[in-house]
C-alpha cells in the first residue's frame, strides 16, 4: 500500500530482529536479504515498538468490547480483585444479560480501582485462561510497508500455531478436570464415622499467616487454649480464602503451607478449596486443582506421579502426568492433605515422590499446598526452605458466630434442644473454650444429642 504506514499488531515478545529472521526463514530469502532487511529497518526512523495500551488508563468503552467468554466474567471479576458479594449482586440483577454483567464489573474495577492498568487486566486475564484476549493489551506495532508482503501470511499463521499449540489441553486431561469436579461436590462419609456428618454446609474456617514472633506465637497458642480467636486475629494477619496462595503484592507462592491443631479443620478447607474451584469461585488461573489425602493407602504406596492420581480409566492418569511432565506441571495446584500422616521416609527421602514434589525436583513450576499437623514442621520446613515464594498459612478454627452458625445447622430440626445446647455450653466455659475446634464442636452437640 501506498499513502502511508499501516500498522499490524503481534505478540510483545517478537522483537525487530526476530521478526526479520523469522520472515526470511519464511519466505526462504537468502542470508543477504535478511541483512538488507535488518539494515533497512535500523535506518528507518520511528519504528521502535512499543505498547499501545500497556500502563494507560483503561476506557470502559474499550473494555467492554472485549471478546472475553461469556461465562468467564465472573472469574475475571475475582482476579481483579471484586468480592464474591458484590459479583452476586451483579448476577442476580443482571443474570440474563452477560454483556450487562461484564459492563458492570469493569465500572466497578475502574471505582474501586483508580490507578487501574491495562497491564493489571492483561495478568488477570491470562490467569483465568483468556491468553488470546490478553494478547491484544500488550500489543507492538510495525509498519507492514517493511515487511515482505509474500511473508506476511506465514508469520501470521505461525505465530497463531505457535499460541494455540501452547494452549492446548488434551482431551484426557479435560476428561479428568470433569472428574475432579464431580467428585468435589460431595463429601465422602461412611456409615460408621463417628461423630456422624450432621449436614454438609461449609462453615467458614478462621485462617491467618504464621509468623516468626516466637514470643507471639507463645501468646497466640494460650488464646487458642481459649478459644479466643478475637485476640488471635489482632496478633495476626488474617487471610480469605480467594487469597491463599498469593502475596500482598499480587506474586503467586509455589508452596503453600497450611498447618493446624488435629480436628481444626484442614482437610476441610483442602476440600473446600478443590470444591469452590470446581464451582468455578477460586483459583480459576489453574487448569487442574487435585487434591490427594495422605492417609489413603494407594496414595502412600506411589512412586511416580501416574500413580498419585486416581481414574475409573487407568490410562487418564498416565495421560495426565504426561502432560503435566510436557508443562512442568505449570498451571496445576496439587493439595497433599495430610502430610503428617506419612512416614518419616515418605515425608523427607531422597526417594519420596512427595519430597521431590515440595523441593520442586519433579515438576518444578507445579504449585503444592501441603496441610500438616506442626508435629511435622520440621521435616516440611526443612523441604521448603530451599523455596523463594513459600506462604505459610494456619488454621485457628471457629469463632464465636462460627460456631453459634454450626449450631444453628446441626440442631435446625429440633430448636427446643438448641436452646437447651446453647444454655448447657454457655454454663460451662471449660467446654464452650473447646468449641472452637469444630472436630470438638461435632463431638459435644452430638453426645449432648445423644444424652438427650
Amino acid at each position: 500500500p501506498t499513502g502511508g504506514a499501516i500498522s499490524v499488531y503481534f505478540p510483545f515478545h517478537l522483537q525487530k530482529r526476530f521478526l526479520y529472521q523469522m520472515a526470511g526463514t519464511l519466505s526462504h530469502q537468502s542470508e543477504q536479504q535478511v541483512v538488507e532487511n535488518q539494515s533497512s529497518l535500523q535506518q528507518t526512523p520511528n519504528t521502535e515498538i512499543k505498547g499501545v495500551f500497556g500502563t494507560s488508563k483503561p476506557l470502559l468503552k474499550d473494555l467492554i468490547c472485549l471478546k472475553v467468554t461469556p461465562t468467564k466474567w465472573y472469574d475475571l471479576g475475582l482476579q481483579l480483585n471484586i468480592s464474591d458479594n458484590e459479583l452476586d449482586k451483579i448476577e442476580e440483577k443482571h443474570s440474563a444479560d452477560i454483556d450487562s454483567c461484564k459492563r458492570k464489573m469493569f465500572q466497578i474495577w475502574l471505582r474501586n480501582t483508580p490507578d487501574a492498568t491495562y497491564t493489571e487486566l492483561k495478568d488477570a486475564l491470562d490467569r483465568i485462561g483468556e491468553h488470546s484476549v490478553a494478547a491484544q493489551l500488550l500489543r507492538p506495532s510495525v509498519p507492514v510497508e517493511m515487511i515482505s508482503s509474500a511473508v506476511m501470511p506465514l508469520l501470521l499463521q505461525s505465530t497463531a500455531q505457535q499460541h494455540l499449540t501452547s494452549l492446548h489441553v488434551p482431551q484426557e486431561v479435560e476428561h479428568y478436570r470433569t472428574f475432579l469436579i464431580a467428585s468435589y461436590k460431595c463429601v465422602k462419609t461412611t456409615e460408621d464415622q463417628w461423630p456422624p456428618v450432621q449436614f454438609q454446609k461449609y462453615i467458614k474456617l478462621a485462617t491467618v499467616l504464621k509468623v516468626e514472633d516466637f514470643m507471639k506465637e507463645d501468646d497466640c497458642t494460650k488464646a487458642m487454649m481459649k478459644g479466643n480467636l478475637k485476640i488471635i486475629k489482632r496478633m495476626k494477619q488474617p487471610i480469605e480464602m480467594e487469597k491463599i496462595g498469593r502475596f500482598e503484592d499480587g506474586t503467586l507462592a509455589s508452596c503453600i503451607i497450611v498447618e493446624g491443631i488435629p480436628g481444626v479443620g484442614k482437610s476441610t478447607l483442602a476440600w473446600q478449596l478443590g470444591r469452590r474451584w470446581g464451582k468455578k469461585k477460586i483459583l480459576q488461573h489453574f487448569q487442574l486443582v487435585i487434591v490427594l489425602r495422605m492417609r489413603d493407602e494407594r496414595v502412600q504406596k506411589a512412586h511416580t506421579i501416574s500413580e498419585l492420581f486416581y481414574h475409573p480409566d487407568p490410562d487418564i492418569p498416565k495421560s495426565v502426568s504426561k502432560w503435566m511432565a510436557t508443562t512442568l506441571g505449570e498451571n496445576v495446584l496439587l493439595i497433599l492433605d495430610g502430610y503428617d500422616e506419612l512416614s518419616s521416609e515418605l515425608q523427607i527421602g531422597d526417594r519420596s515422590i512427595f519430597a521431590r514434589i515440595i523441593k520442586g525436583v519433579e515438576l518444578p513450576k507445579l504449585t503444592v499446598l501441603v496441610t500438616s499437623r506442626p508435629s511435622a514442621n520440621r521435616n516440611l520446613h526443612q523441604l521448603c526452605r530451599i523455596l523463594e515464594k513459600c506462604q505459610y498459612i494456619e488454621v485457628v478454627g471457629f469463632g464465636e458466630e462460627e460456631i453459634r452458625e454450626y449450631i444453628d445447622h446441626a440442631f435446625k430440626n429440633n430448636l427446643e434442644l438448641k436452646e437447651q445446647f446453647l444454655m448447657y455450653i454457655e454454663q460451662r466455659p471449660h467446654i464452650h473454650s473447646l468449641m472452637y475446634v469444630p472436630i470438638n464442636c461435632a463431638i459435644v452437640s452430638e453426645l449432648f444429642r445423644e444424652h438427650k
